[in-house]
């Protein structure tokens, strides 16, 4: 199962492609994310929203996803960090 690390606006999470579904269940500072994933896949989540090899952004990791969420509500519950965690 590939686990995919996925970015926004300074937010993480890891994102499952057979789950369909995130890790965590709300999003991961930078700090935190080093915890779970290697830098390569962080720096390349980053850099295009997501760390699959080719360049995906996160908004195309997530369309799919098992809550059938839209990729707005996916966005504000699993990327979007607390205030006191920004």
């Amino acid at each position: 199962m590939a686990q995919i690390v996925i970015h926004r606006k300074g937010a993480f999470n890891i994102y499952g492609t057979i789950a369909d579904d995130c890790y965590f269940p709300e999003a991961l500072t930078r700090e935190q994310i080093e915890e779970h994933a290697p830098v390569e896949k962080i720096e390349r989540a980053i850099k295009h929203g997501s760390s699959y090899n080719e360049p995906t952004p996160v908004e195309k990791t997530v369309c799919v996803n098992a809550l059938g969420l839209s990729v707005k509500a996916f966005i504000q519950k699993y990327l979007t960090l607390p205030n006191e965690k920004r």
